[in-house]
């Protein structure tokens, strides 16, 4: 993303929000290419940080009680659900369309293709 990528998303956001590429971009005051990159990585990146181990004690027995209301196809509670491989998760990412409105979490299709591989993994 620090290379390639930073070009790629820029010209994305200039598509998106009608900005001219000659305006300098300023992000928290950061106009560097690359260090708006790495700043927007940092914040991906603390987004998705995994909860404390306090946290998870908490909420696991709640999480268990919910997984365990879910059926697959015609299985039972004791079938063993099928496995998601992230070679999987990467080709429904690249088989999202572009251009289409955010949902929900503000996530479009352009922010899962365009961030680093490592996002998938």
């Amino acid at each position: 993303m620090l290379t390639k990528g930073v070009d790629k998303f820029l010209q994305t956001w200039n598509c998106k929000f009608n900005t001219k590429a000659s305006l300098p971009i300023s992000i928290d005051g950061i106009t560097d290419k690359n260090a708006v990159a790495t700043r927007f990585t940092d914040n991906f990146e603390d987004a998705y940080r995994p909860n404390s181990v306090s946290f998870y004690n908490k909420y696991k027995p709640e999480f268990a009680a919910e997984i365990e209301k879910y059926q697959i196809g015609n299985c039972k509670s004791d079938c063993v659900a099928p496995l998601i491989e992230v070679n999987m998760v990467a080709d429904c990412i690249n088989k999202l369309s572009m251009n289409k409105a955010a949902v929900i979490d503000s996530i479009e299709a352009e922010h899962l293709k365009i961030c680093s591989p490592c996002f998938v993994c």
